[in-house]
């Protein structure tokens, strides 16, 4: 009786597709952008813990020229920089950038800011020269060094699910990057509230949810994440007392927009993203 062959042409067939599915995937992990990967984390352990890949570690205090090289754009939680005059220049500081109001014929600057799906288009009021401009617009006069992205309180907050608050940050991403390519954009964390604070959506779980969203959108674009949320709130995730401006329960004080500066002075871009 002849003897059966051990392997038939099943088997190497079966075997040439397997290795054609092996090298295919081997062509994918190394080949595709990173961020694409089916099961790529994000994530790198520091000590026990695993963080985010985005999130900016403590470095050195890098100081006031650190500070000086930002640009801030946000809502008004950003406006209270320059509300209490605590950048360079004071109330003649050109590094906050919000929301635009036109009064009797005349720009001003309306000292807020909404995530929208027409970000883009917004106007805001260009403090170098007291004019309307679309962030576009903004940009290109300035070319911003750093940008820090403070937004999500209004609107994304209060009802965005995550498809429509993803939707319009990466809208202002892709904007900036397009128009600046430069420009290295910080994502900012919402800020936490005060227990004071009247409107119910803004519960500290909601936050955390929000600011959970804007750390896998720096992660996507590989940008740097700021988690000044964990140096203003208290171990419920309220806004610290000592931080709140005593009126909405939503604004900081001079302190609290002070510790904002710290952290960001010694939580600094290097390049590691």
């Amino acid at each position: 009786m002849k003897p059966k062959p051990i392997f038939s042409v099943a088997h190497f067939v079966f075997g040439g597709i397997l290795f054609l599915i092996l090298l295919l995937l081997f062509c994918m992990a190394r080949f595709l952008p990173k961020g694409m990967y089916p099961n790529h984390s994000g994530s790198r352990t520091v000590g026990s813990e695993s963080v985010p890949s985005a999130l900016l570690n403590p470095t050195e205090d890098l100081g006031d020229e650190y500070i000086r090289k930002i640009t801030f754009l946000g809502e008004s939680t950003t406006y209270g920089l320059w509300h209490y005059g605590i950048l360079e220049g004071g109330k003649s500081s050109e590094q906050v950038w919000t929301g635009a109001t036109v009064q009797n014929g005349k720009v001003c600057c309306s000292g807020t800011l909404s995530l929208s799906p027409g970000i883009t288009s917004t106007r805001l009021f260009y403090p170098c020269t007291g004019e309307a401009l679309t962030l576009s617009e903004a940009l290109l006069r300035k070319k911003p060094e750093i940008l820090v992205i403070t937004l999500g309180l209004n609107n994304g907050a209060s009802y965005y699910t995550e498809d429509m608050f993803k939707q319009c940050y990466r809208m202002l991403i892709n904007s900036v990057k397009s128009t600046s390519p430069e420009t290295v954009i910080l994502v900012q964390s919402i800020f936490p509230v005060a227990k004071t604070c009247k409107i119910s959506a803004y519960t500290p779980e909601r936050i955390r949810l929000c600011n959970s969203w804007l750390c896998d959108l720096a992660r996507e674009y590989e940008l740097g994440y700021l988690d000044t949320a964990s140096a203003l709130g208290d171990a419920e995730g309220y806004l610290r007392p000592e931080y709140d401006n005593g009126g909405d329960g939503i604004h900081l004080n001079r302190e609290g927009l002070l510790e904002v500066l710290r952290y960001i002075r010694t939580h600094g871009y290097l390049e590691e993203i």
